[in-house]
């Protein structure tokens, strides 16, 4: 018997298995907590797809400068995470995924970074925040020519047409971040799909389907 190429073909299929079995990775958050932050313990859940259900990542305590939560934060791919702060019911949204996370509570605010999901995500909503700024400014600017009685027809044709332009914007926007369907986009959805037009859904559920 030939065992030398008995053990390469043995150690062929070894990799073969190996390389067919999906990897899993860690997801490392570190939550840092500034002493005026009037929380002192924190949840996290990730939302399993494939069971359609939240499964608890972390429950308990928090230090007063940094925690890092790592247990049972293996995955595969993307996932919808969120986290409820002390006995707030109140989610924070964030993308779950391989690589590293930063959490940062103070008393007035809440921000995550690290990881391209949460980037993207972040950046997509300073972008939607841009937008709708500009749509109530033209708002309001057109609200107080009427309230002074100092609006013209020009004036009325000018602001139609800057609110026309950011709506379609707006959609544009929405539509090529929504489309993609991922982690952060579903985040993105639960936030923002009452600003979605008919049209815009349509273009939308059309491209999952292609």
């Amino acid at each position: 018997m030939n065992y030398k190429a008995l053990f390469a073909a043995i150690l062929a299929m070894l990799m073969l298995v190996s390389c067919d079995k999906p990897k899993s990775f860690p997801c490392d958050i570190t939550i840092c907590r500034s002493a005026d932050a009037e929380c002192d313990s924190i949840s996290v859940y990730c939302f399993e797809t494939d069971y359609m259900k939240l499964r608890e990542v972390y429950l308990g305590r928090l230090n007063v400068d940094t925690s890092r939560i790592s247990e049972n934060c293996n995955l595969k791919e993307s996932r919808v995470g969120l986290f409820k702060l002390g006995h707030d019911t109140i989610p924070h949204y964030f993308v779950i995924e391989p690589g590293k996370v930063k959490v940062i509570l103070s008393k007035d605010k809440v921000v995550i970074e690290g990881s391209g999901g949460n980037r993207s995500l972040f950046h997509f909503r300073q972008q939607i925040g841009r937008i709708l700024s500009e749509k109530n400014a033209v708002m309001a600017k057109y609200q107080k020519s009427i309230s002074d009685s100092t609006l013209t027809a020009a004036d009325e044709r000018s602001c139609y047409e800057s609110d026309s332009i950011l709506s379609d914007s707006l959609q544009k926007c929405l539509v090529r971040f929504l489309i993609k369907d991922d982690a952060a986009a579903k985040i993105a959805l639960e936030q923002y799909a009452p600003l979605l037009r008919e049209s815009s859904w349509e273009e939308i559920e059309k491209a999952k389907t292609e």
